[in-house]
């Protein structure tokens, strides 16, 4: 969508919302004469039920004339510059893409990671929210970046009465999968979400979420298009043919807003939860019919490698794919970690006699079992200063690179380490902070540099990835990466 639409969309949202206002003035003086203390229950009630509305990132409120409808304007901005060191070797890519010929061994520039507007509240009860967001980066757009996308574009129901606790939401959101890409990116302990993730990770979908939350336990199961698939028509190349995530979360001590983000503040009470999510999404049933899914990366690692295409232009006839998750999150009085181990077992028919004889002849399976984990914590050494660590391991199947894999030498365990710290302006907040880390690869990454990513581009290499790790892949050992980032948000 272009950046004059998402701009129109937002500013019509707010200026329908000040007619419902004006209408609403035309009333008698009974009629909208509520005090403010009620404007304030029905605020905190619709902050109780949006994550949105945080402390740290409370926005700029607008209320309807009679309080029962408000409308919040928030932002956020990140800032960032990244330099990057490789071996100054010629760079071997996997497939014949194109190597480095000029053996320049570093690259380093300023970018804007992220430019979202929010727009969320609630509309006339207080269990029925909504959020509309739209986001100018380098991490949805690609090169050149600047496209104004709507991202978020839901509304949802809380249900009241003996049926309190359910909620239902529909819309474009992320579905109840890897809890690492659930957390928003303002809430992310580092600059940055893990490599693992990117790998991972399920993106935005379009889709029906029902739900429930209790006091130790929640549930979420969501129906949608597929993984990935944030913007698509009904009949577009990257949908699945149909997409199940459910998602389980225990809580054992805390409250549930304390997940929401990675940081825990000096003073606060101690929490615990786990969780675990499991997705499946199957194509190539229903029209178009062999072009695999958003999600799905053997269709694109295939068409690298050289497996020819099918009558339509695809590289398989259908699949399937499985992704799963088991997440646990542990924090105290300035203190917290995480963990997770991630899955996804893939599998693609090839569209061709053709491209069957290619995968045979390069001894390429048609079927992938790819794992991961991350381990991260940190600790605040003062009411601003916080310290951090991560490692992560991406465990790729030993047979996705086939007989390239032996001739190349490309590595399918890869292990990455990041330290560094956060410097929060406000204590307790968000809004304002710095955040500086480096990331180290020490392996042969140069098989990511061909995988899709389903954020657009590869895992490594690509032009949206590239901006989300600071790595850009290369044939031999050890990588770094320096990120320095400032965040505002409101």
């Amino acid at each position: 969508m272009s950046r004059s639409i998402g701009m129109f969309l937002i500013a019509g949202t707010a200026l329908g919302f000040g007619g419902v206002a004006s209408a609403q003035s035309l009333g008698t003086s009974s009629d909208i004469d509520l005090s403010r203390a009620y404007k304030a229950e029905i605020r905190q009630d619709v902050a109780e039920r949006s994550s949105l509305l945080r402390e740290d990132g409370a926005g700029f409120v607008l209320d309807s004339q009679d309080g029962a409808s408000s409308l919040r304007i928030g932002g956020l901005l990140q800032f960032r510059y990244t330099a990057n060191w490789r071996d100054d070797e010629a760079q071997e890519v996997v497939g014949g893409g194109t190597p480095d010929i000029d053996d320049n061994d570093f690259a380093h520039g300023f970018n804007v990671q992220r430019a979202r507007i929010d727009a969320s509240g609630n509309l006339l009860i207080p269990n029925f929210t909504f959020r509309i967001s739209g986001e100018a980066s380098d991490v949805i757009a690609g090169p050149g970046g600047g496209d104004f996308n709507v991202t978020w574009a839901y509304g949802r129901y809380d249900f009241e009465g003996g049926l309190e606790g359910f909620y239902a939401q529909l819309g474009i959101f992320k579905a109840p999968l890897f809890y690492e890409e659930l957390v928003m990116p303002e809430y992310q302990l580092l600059a940055e979400r893990s490599v693992v993730n990117e790998f991972f990770n399920q993106g935005y979908s379009e889709g029906v979420m029902l739900g429930y939350e209790a006091e130790a336990f929640r549930v979420n199961v969501m129906f949608s298009d597929g993984l990935s698939t944030r913007g698509t028509q009904f009949a577009s190349a990257g949908e699945a043919d149909i997409g199940i995530t459910a998602r389980a979360d225990i809580k054992f001590a805390g409250d549930w807003d304390a997940f929401e983000d990675f940081t825990s503040w000096r003073g606060s009470e101690f929490g615990a939860r786990l969780g675990g999510a499991i997705h499946w999404e199957t194509y190539g049933d229903s029209a178009p019919s062999n072009t695999g899914s958003a999600y799905s990366t053997l269709p694109g690692f295939y068409a690298a490698l050289g497996v020819p295409a099918g009558p339509g232009g695809g590289t398989t006839d259908n699949g399937d794919i499985i992704a799963y998750t088991i997440d646990a999150q542990i924090e105290g009085g300035g203190w917290n970690a995480f963990a997770a181990f991630v899955g996804r077992f893939e599998e693609a028919d090839e569209a061709t006699a053709a491209g069957g004889a290619v995968l045979t002849a390069l001894d390429l399976d048609e079927d992938v079992n790819d794992f991961g984990f991350v381990v991260q914590g940190g600790v605040m050494l003062t009411d601003q200063f916080e310290l951090f660590g991560r490692y992560e391991a991406l465990i790729l199947d030993e047979d996705r690179f086939g007989n390239l894999g032996g001739a190349l030498d490309v590595d399918d365990d890869l292990h990455f380490v990041t330290l560094g710290g956060n410097y929060y302006f406000i204590p307790e907040s968000h809004a304002l902070r710095f955040t500086a880390d480096v990331v180290i690869g020490f392996n042969d990454t140069s098989g990511l540099q061909i995988i899709p990513a389903p954020s657009g581009g590869t895992v490594l290499g690509g032009t949206n990835s590239t901006s989300v790790t600071g790595l850009l892949g290369q044939s031999d050992d050890t990588e770094v990466a320096f990120r320095a980032q400032f965040q505002l948000l409101f």
